[in-house]
Parts: structure tokens; sequence; C-alpha cells
């Protein structure tokens, strides 16, 4: 009986130090996979916090919110149109966007131009709105959105929206949903924005 109880013993043992062995070998690889001066700014993972912070956002978040807040120079007035408060929240819920398509040149490295189509709001004709990257439309779910595309470009355009489901006939996809709006002519997307995600 001593016999089979201490090999018992003897593995238990073995068994401890292996899991042991291989918790150490597991952090040592940690360690070297990591900087140790990077390793002082992990976070405290807490899945509550994370989830907390991630819905109030940051200073930087909140600081990029409002910066797309401001006019953009060069904006028509009525570029973002604001219309009724549907459900007694406070806020519009009728929401209409123009915007145009405007090419515009930047220096993506030193010496290097590169020519780009942006979306822009519809400019006063004092000066161009365009930007890059193009401002965020931001709505809400359940917001009665327009979004019409003058197409002031020389070239044929579609606005393909992402992070909302619209209508197939309201998505933008040239030669399957919808005809590309020709140089000159307009054309308004009406949709309610739905759930938001990653929406491709």
């Amino acid at each position: 009986m001593k016999k089979g109880s201490s090999h018992k013993k003897a593995q238990k043992a073995q068994a401890t130090f292996l899991t042991l062995f291989v918790l150490f070998v597991l952090f040592c690889g940690y360690l070297i996979a990591h900087d140790p001066e990077d390793l002082r700014f992990l976070p405290k993972l807490d899945r509550f916090a994370l989830a907390e912070a991630y819905r109030r956002g940051g200073a930087v978040e909140r600081d990029n919110l409002e910066a797309e807040m401001l006019p953009i120079p060069g904006a028509s007035e009525d570029a973002v149109q604001l219309g009724k408060d549907l459900d007694g929240d406070g806020d519009p819920d009728e929401i209409h966007f123009r915007l145009e398509v405007i090419e515009v040149q930047e220096e993506v490295y030193p010496g290097e131009f590169v020519n780009f189509w942006v979306f822009a709001p519809l400019g006063s004709g004092t000066s161009s709105p365009a930007r890059l990257p193009s401002p965020t439309l931001r709505v809400e779910e359940g917001d009665h959105v327009e979004i019409t595309l003058y197409n002031t470009h020389y070239l044929p355009h579609t606005i393909h929206l992402h992070g909302t489901s619209q209508p197939n006939n309201m998505d933008g996809v040239p030669h399957m949903t919808q005809d590309e709006v020709p140089p000159g002519k307009s054309f308004t997307y009406r949709f309610v924005a739905g759930q938001p995600g990653t929406f491709w």
C-alpha cells in the first residue's frame, strides 16, 4: 500500500512541477515578447471599466467629435439641414446632407502629390469646403436621413455608405443597385438609419 501511495504522490508532485514549469515558461515568454518599459503601461483589465470607457469615450474622442461639429469653412449654410424632432428626445430626427464631389490634391509624402475625390459639404461658391478625409456624417438609429449628391465633378459618381444598413436601391453600388449620377446631375438617397455596425 505504501508503495502505491508514494507512487501517486510522486506523480502528483511531477504534475505540479510540470504545471508550474509551463506557467513559468509562458510568463518568461510574455516578458521576452514585450519591452519591459511597455509593461508599465498595460491597463488593468476590468471588462466593465473598459466598456464604460469605450461608451463614454476619452478626451481624444470627445475633442475629435467637437472638432467635427464645428462649421466647415467654405460650406454652404444649407449643406446640413436639421428637421423635426420626431421622438421627443430633444434633437432633430430629420437630417438632410447636401454633398458635392470635389477633386483635391494632397502631398502624401515629400514631393509626391496625389489627386483624391472627396465628398464635401455643398460649397458656398466663395471657397472650397473640401478636406481630406471627408467629414463624418453622424446620425442616430431611427433618424430619417436624406443625402443629396450634387455631381459637380467631370466623372459619374455614387455614394456607398458604411456603418449603417439601408435599402438596396439606396446603397449606391454603381451598376448593381444604382445608376451612376452623371456630371451636372443630382440624386437624393433617402432612408431611415438602421442599426449601426460594420456594414460593407
